[in-house]
């Protein structure tokens, strides 16, 4: 057998499901996997071809618990002591998850993604009707934010809200697309709204701002995290899905203005 030491990484979409349901413990998990080191050892010796394994990378989707680690390093201890041929006596076992490959992650969207060109989405001004009339609780927000920007009657507040929800539903209909081109694009446009959504509400009670330059700044500064943080999207998908998300914070309230800053 040559020496040459490899890391054999662990986690399938059938793992994530089961744990990310409840079906098995991740400790459950780990165990029965590892000891297919053991009870397949015939199959791995004729695919590895003589390369043993000294890393063995147990990837989960969640990994917050010490214990997990203990687990893990008691499993290596009782793999070594086995003394496989197809595992190193350093054998160690070492917990992942995806956010260990951030890196590696985004170049791997950025490849097979670019650049996804959604292009424009008619949205019907039936569409816009029926999501104010099916969302009256939300329309009521939007309107009473609105009604806060200096210098617009009520004709062009009325226009200034249809084609904020026009921009929120074609937002919508592009993220649909986007999950059902790579849902881990779909999921990294997720994580990058929920950051901006976890800083936006202290930013709006902070901000002394023109409530017409808070709403323009908020839309442009979440349109460019989404062009430098996922090539992938054209510009003005960006832009899109930025303004969509702007009308979502507006009706759900961490988009604010100050009731002085009107004035």
């Amino acid at each position: 057998m040559r020496n040459s030491p490899g890391i054999l990484v662990v986690g399938d979409r059938e793992c994530r499901r089961q744990l990310s349901t409840g079906t098995v413990t991740t400790r459950d998990k780990l165990t029965e996997d590892v000891s297919k080191l053991d009870t397949n050892q015939t199959e791995l010796l004729a695919i590895l071809d003589g390369v043993v394994i000294g890393t063995y990378v147990f990837m989960t989707p969640v990994h917050d618990s010490r214990r997990l680690n203990h687990h893990a390093k008691a499993k290596a201890a009782d793999t070594r002591a086995k003394r496989l041929p197809h595992c190193t006596p350093d054998f160690t076992i070492v917990i992942q998850t995806e956010d260990d490959y951030a890196v590696e992650r985004q170049e791997l969207l950025n490849l097979g993604l670019h650049k996804l060109n959604l292009g424009p989405l008619h949205v019907p001004q039936a569409a816009v009707h029926s999501y104010v009339a099916s969302n009256p609780d939300l329309i009521a927000t939007i309107d009473e934010k609105l009604s806060r920007l200096p210098g617009l009657g009520a004709a062009d507040r009325t226009k200034l809200r249809t084609r904020l929800l026009r921009e929120k539903l074609m937002a919508d209909n592009k993220l649909v697309e986007i999950r059902g081109h790579h849902a881990a694009a779909w999921e990294r446009v997720q994580e990058l709204r929920a950051e901006r959504e976890g800083a936006l509400e202290i930013e709006c009670l902070l901000s002394n701002a023109d409530p017409r330059e808070l709403l323009q700044r908020t839309a442009s500064a979440y349109r460019d995290t989404l062009k430098e943080r996922l090539v992938f999207l054209a510009d003005t998908d960006a832009s899109d899905i930025a303004w969509g998300a702007t009308t979502d914070w507006l009706a759900e309230c961490p988009l604010d203005f100050g009731t002085g800053s009107a004035q």
